[in-house]
């Protein structure tokens, strides 16, 4: 309950500054922070249970290698069901600047049944593995490294339904990365997307030069079962879908389909459906539900109860009741569970 009244407070807040809008705008709250250097930045405060804001942090982002600065925090994109974007500037890529060319998406998430926060830490995402959850503790996971001639401005896009990143330049062209994995500072191996998808996996797992490293790896194959799909043809497929995607394509996650049954084998036997039950399909891994909702919704399309209120269906002085109401429960909920 350490954050139940903050969060009471902000909600009774908005409810009374916007009337009628029911989206999750609230994912996390800010507060000013100290740097290095006595500056101050707005920084993120706390996160609601069970959402994640995604960060890209490294040298070449807004706030530098800062996990809780919302100036890294990776904006939900609108139309794009799932994907987050932020724009960095690469510097020309030499042997001085290969730190200036690294980054991380960071996952700044809460769970307070877990008490698991990685709000400020460096709890790195592990790319291509979307059923992964953020973990502060472990912070050597998948680094991200563009290397160009020169400078380059781009746009980093991040699915987190699929965990792929895809990067565009200003013109609309793809921008090849290096990916490390999984991989400690001074030891990480950069390769191409397609150079890991010509890799097993069991060579890679072998050839990490570090045991903590594997230890990260396996405490995660614990949890969730790895798809492994930087090592095929999978992420690489991926990749090219989230492109296509950005440019104004079609979803390229598969949707499952509702089956229907024919009525006329229905009528024809109605004992089939109790003798032999349809199984659904098993979705897609590209369908795996993402952990995360987007931070900021504000942008987000009207919810059912907005929608109604616009339609007349709802007065708008009744659903500032509803919005008062709820918090008034939520708060009374909240003191009773700390006395």
């Amino acid at each position: 309950m350490r954050k139940s009244i903050k969060r009471i407070a902000a909600t009774l807040m908005a409810a009374t500054m916007v009337l009628g809008t029911m989206t999750s705008a609230f994912a996390y709250t800010t507060k000013t922070a100290t740097a290095e250097g006595g500056y101050t930045y707005e920084a993120i405060d706390m996160t609601d249970d069970d959402e994640t804001v995604y960060l890209a942090v490294g040298n070449m982002s807004p706030e530098a290698w800062k996990t809780n600065a919302t100036a890294n925090i990776m904006k939900p994109v609108e139309g794009l069901e799932g994907v987050y974007s932020i724009d960095l500037t690469f510097p020309a890529y030499d042997d001085a600047s290969k730190w200036q060319s690294r980054f991380g998406i960071c996952g700044a998430f809460y769970n307070e049944e877990e008490d698991m926060d990685t709000t400020g830490t460096w709890a790195r995402m592990l790319v291509g593995e979307p059923a992964y959850t953020p973990d502060s503790t472990k912070t050597c996971l998948s680094n991200i490294s563009v290397r160009p001639e020169a400078e380059l401005k781009a746009t980093v896009y991040y699915d987190a339904r699929t965990a792929t990143v895809y990067i565009e330049d200003a013109d609309g062209n793809a921008v090849d990365y290096y990916l490390s994995w999984v991989g400690n500072d001074d030891d990480e191996v950069y390769m191409t997307v397609s150079e890991y998808a010509a890799k097993s996996y069991d060579d890679y797992y072998k050839e990490l030069t570090t045991d903590d490293r594997r230890g990260d790896i396996d405490a995660i194959a614990e949890k969730i079962t790895l798809t492994k799909s930087l090592f095929g043809e999978t992420y690489g497929k991926n990749v090219e879908g989230l492109a296509a995607y950005v440019k104004g394509g079609a979803d390229y996650v598969a949707k499952e389909e509702p089956k229907t049954e024919d009525p006329s084998t229905a009528a024809a036997d109605p004992t089939t459906a109790a003798a032999a039950p349809t199984t659904a399909a098993a979705p897609t891994q590209a369908a795996a539900p993402t952990q995360a909702a987007a931070p900021t919704r504000a942008a987000a399309p009207t919810t059912a109860a907005n929608q109604a209120t616009r339609t007349g269906d709802v007065a708008p002085v009744a659903l500032l009741a509803v919005l008062l109401a709820s918090v008034a429960v939520v708060a009374v909920a909240a003191k009773k569970k700390e006395a």
